[in-house]
């Protein structure tokens, strides 16, 4: 629940200080309709990156609620049940490795937008593929060969995502200069937390323990005030 509440915090702290700053940095996602020799470019939505980082952090708040909902539910079944064993926290894993796997993808998604992608046809699969990564490394049982483990599926999967982001900032660096120091720390620091949250799953590291909880939680709000001072401060 202290989880729950530090991502609830941060998010109404966030809210105020964009809010109070006038800071507003406008993305837009477009799309690219060809017929022919012809091709049509329009803006189909505009996404305010800060304000997005506010959604994430509420979102958080609710994941993590409702994993500690569900442990308590499952505690109570298993009192209830006399077990002499530890209560089952698969239900509340299962809500924690989706809540990371949206995380994740949508912080992905800002990224991508923040180094200049903005095409539909490029930011759904980023989306996709760094959600799907988690979900895969999340459920590695550690069971079978190596090669047939959804984790190492998982890892070639998450890892397309950053190497498009990658080839975005440098040809936006050869093509029209620096990008700012600002988005380059906010995009190595948003890899290190979605890779931390892949070694974690990887390691079997139960979703409900206090270092991966603290590993996350710190580390996306890390990111997500990087953000907001790149914001700020331009």
């Amino acid at each position: 629940m202290l989880a729950a509440a530090a991502y609830g915090v941060e998010a109404v702290v966030l809210a105020i200080v964009l809010t109070t700053s006038g800071a507003r940095a406008q993305a837009p996602v477009v799309a690219t309709f060809r017929a022919g020799q012809d091709a049509v470019t329009a803006v189909i939505a505009t996404v305010d990156l800060g304000y997005a980082l506010v959604a994430l952090l509420a979102g958080g708040a609710v994941a993590h609620a409702l994993a500690a909902a569900s442990a308590r539910s499952e505690a109570r079944a298993a009192a209830a049940q006399a077990s002499r064993t530890s209560p089952a926290t698969r239900g509340t894993d299962a809500l924690l490795v989706a809540g990371w796997s949206q995380g994740a993808a949508i912080l992905t998604f800002l990224v991508a937008q923040a180094n200049g992608i903005a095409e539909l046809t490029s930011l759904v699969p980023i989306y996709a593929a760094t959600g799907v990564a988690v979900v895969l490394v999340g459920i590695d049982p550690g069971t079978a060969p190596t090669w047939r483990r959804p984790g190492a599926w998982g890892a070639v999967v998450g890892i397309v995502p950053w190497g498009v982001i990658g080839f975005s900032q440098i040809g936006a660096g050869v093509a029209a200069g620096d990008v700012g120091i600002g988005v380059r720390a906010v995009t190595l620091a948003a890899l290190a937390i979605v890779a931390v949250g892949w070694v974690c799953a990887w390691r079997r590291t139960p979703a409900t323990s206090a270092r991966a909880l603290g590993t996350m939680t710190v580390g996306l709000s890390v990111v997500a005030w990087l953000a907001v001072a790149m914001l700020v401060l331009a």
